[in-house]
């Protein structure tokens, strides 16, 4: 056993690794905690009641951070969740390079909240070397104040596709997260898959608790569900995506799988969606889309131009994504234009993927 009042924090400074290893399986870690859900499971929504929470510490004032992949639509939908969950007893704060919300005025915020209360401050901000600087900067303020006069100013930060994007960071962040914890309240991290957080490395993962894994919805279906049909199609590194896609789906062998009607779950016929990694210039996403629409399918392309369909016979139509989340913007457009009775390709790159 370990003994009585062994932190993590004192655990991890012990340089031999066998014991730190064996200690850390036996200290509870209650400052971390683990969203581990697939794809499209609510993880946001999650991740966004865990920081409402915080507005309701007894004896703290925390504030809320949270670090999003650096796509700035992306950090919109992020934002905007987290608003929609954290809104009645939070202030949130979007750092991106197309944001008013300034360091000096989030610091006034954090004084102000510290002093009289109100709504919680929650930076959500994207992740890039200027952003992080930002997040550094406020997190100094917050534990300046803390030494200066006992503050009870504390910060909580949650790492959304943390596999992803926690590693590279991990090292800027670790003299407020790792080294250092007196001013952290919670350490989140949220993905769809771990990745390397559980090795040996991450020390501050170990032991976090781990959110439960909700009923399984029976209508789910992902890449990874025991139904799926995998099928593996080699190719050159050298092949371009929209190249690669291009020869799958011209191939004769393959002409009825995407063109053929196919009975679905409710036993109905219908037609399948079809999600394509194009190419990296949206010229090459429309080229790939326009002879899509010559074999007598739909196609959709998401990209710097925003969101296009094409349809035979009729004008390119445009949608932009901003203050929408992508899936349900998809869905609306399936519906409102009625593209249920043709095959459907959905050409995109990073939001694709």
């Amino acid at each position: 056993r370990s003994r009585d009042g062994l932190s993590w924090s004192d655990a991890v400074r012990i340089d031999c690794e066998v014991k730190k290893q064996i200690l850390l399986c036996l200290i509870e870690n209650p400052k971390t905690f683990f969203v581990l859900y697939n794809t499209q499971k609510g993880k946001l929504k999650i991740a966004s009641e865990e920081i409402r929470s915080w507005a309701s510490v007894e004896g703290k004032k925390v504030v809320g951070f949270m670090m999003v992949d650096n796509d700035k639509t992306l950090a919109d939908q992020s934002s905007d969740g987290v608003r929609a969950v954290v809104g009645d007893v939070g202030d949130i704060f979007l750092l991106s390079s197309n944001s008013g919300d300034s360091i000096e005025n989030i610091k006034y915020k954090i004084d102000s909240y510290a002093a009289f209360g109100g709504k919680m401050p929650v930076i959500v901000a994207l992740n890039n070397a200027k952003q992080v600087e930002k997040i550094t900067k406020l997190m100094d303020h917050i534990k300046n104040r803390i030494a200066d006069g006992c503050s009870t100013l504390r910060y909580g930060i949650v790492f959304d596709e943390a596999d992803k994007i926690y590693p590279p960071v991990r090292e800027r962040f670790s003299d407020y997260l790792v080294k250092d914890e007196s001013a952290l309240h919670r350490l989140g991290f949220v993905t769809a898959t771990e990745g390397d957080l559980m090795d040996a490395e991450y020390p501050e993962c170990a032991n976090a608790f781990m959110h439960p894994v909700p009923p399984g919805n029976p209508d789910y279906r992902a890449i990874h569900t025991e139904d799926a049909i995998i099928r593996h199609v080699v190719h050159r590194s050298s092949v371009g995506n929209d190249a690669y896609a291009e020869a799958i789906i011209t191939n004769p062998e393959n002409k009825n799988y995407f063109s053929n009607q196919i009975q679905l779950k409710n036993g109905t016929m219908g037609f399948r969606k079809v999600i394509v990694n194009g190419g990296s210039k949206c010229a090459s996403m429309e080229a790939f889309a326009m002879r899509r629409i010559a074999e007598g399918s739909y196609a959709i392309t998401v990209n710097m131009s925003g969101v296009v369909v094409y349809r035979e016979g009729h004008e390119k139509k445009k949608y932009s994504s901003k203050g929408t989340r992508f899936g349900q913007l998809l869905f609306k457009i399936y519906k409102e234009l009625g593209l249920h009775n043709k095959p459907l390709f959905i050409i995109g790159r990073r939001k694709v993927d």
